[in-house]
């Protein structure tokens, strides 16, 4: 059986509002990244 996901995995990712954007830029929880930054790229 084929889901949508599967059927197309370039899909965009959810939008998020302008406050959740910078959050996520700020320190994103699915890399660790700071500033858009991880610590190995320091």
């Amino acid at each position: 059986m084929v889901t949508p996901e599967m059927a197309n995995p370039y899909l965009r990712p959810p939008s998020m509002s302008t406050s959740q954007s910078l959050k996520t830029f700020m320190y994103n929880r699915e890399t660790g990244a700071f500033l858009g930054r991880t610590a190995s790229s320091w």
